[in-house]
């Protein structure tokens, strides 16, 4: 069996891996609401280092799985290789 895989193309040098713009991210409804991320603003170039760091419940996972496309934002952008994390 011979099967090809569909790999995105890498954006060029200059632009970023991962681009994030304008992520909001709101847990429950009205008295309830939760804001974990607020106009989060974030680019990852090739060849650059990232850590999350932050204590417990501050939405470090929350943001993996929106960068995965495993979670949706509230509101704004989140792209991976120039293409959107979904």
């Amino acid at each position: 069996m011979n099967a090809t895989a569909s790999v995105p193309t890498p954006p060029a040098s200059d632009a970023p891996l991962v681009d994030i713009s304008g992520l909001w991210t709101v847990f429950g409804k009205g008295d309830e609401a939760f804001t974990v991320h607020q106009d989060l603003q974030l680019s990852v170039r090739r060849a650059e280092i990232l850590a999350l760091v932050g204590g417990s419940g501050t939405g470090k996972t929350v943001l993996l799985r929106q960068m995965l496309g495993l979670a949706q934002p509230t509101r704004g952008r989140v792209t991976v290789l120039g293409q959107p994390a979904s």
